[in-house]
């Protein structure tokens, strides 16, 4: 298995990425509600086989 950001976050899990507080949420092409969406996509574990748990996930932002 390739190396993906937040491969092993679990969903209903919070992360960090560059000042964003994200909620790790299951997808069910929920694509364009992701933070990601637009922007750098490639590299993050969205997708069930990039991802140890095996889920289909995407970004929610926490909004402060």
């Amino acid at each position: 298995m390739s190396s993906y950001l937040f491969q092993e976050a679990k969903v209903g899990d919070v992360v960090n990425y560059c000042g964003h507080q994200l909620e790790v949420k299951r997808s069910q092409g929920h694509c364009p509600l992701c933070f990601f969406h637009r922007r750098i996509c490639s590299g993050i574990a969205c997708t069930g086989y990039e991802r140890t748990d095996g889920n289909s996930v995407y970004f929610k932002e926490l909004k402060k």
